[in-house]
């Protein structure tokens, strides 16, 4: 998924670049039911972006302090 996703494309005749930043969380470690995993791979996705974008992160219960 991440090379797919990360690769030039073209609209209207000019080339961009996209990137990616993905927050992941697990189940069940990471959470139990839909709304805590969303909650906690969202927390882990602010934390890959303030590392620099274009990156991930694992969730960890230290960030939910």
């Amino acid at each position: 998924m991440w090379t797919a996703l990360r690769r030039k494309i073209a609209v209207e005749g000019r080339e961009l670049y996209l990137t990616l930043s993905m927050g992941i969380a697990l189940f069940p470690q990471d959470g139990l039911d839909y709304h805590a995993l969303v909650r906690n791979a969202d927390t882990a996705l602010y934390r890959a972006k303030a590392a620099g974008r274009n990156g991930w992160q694992f969730f960890d219960s230290s960030m939910a302090r």
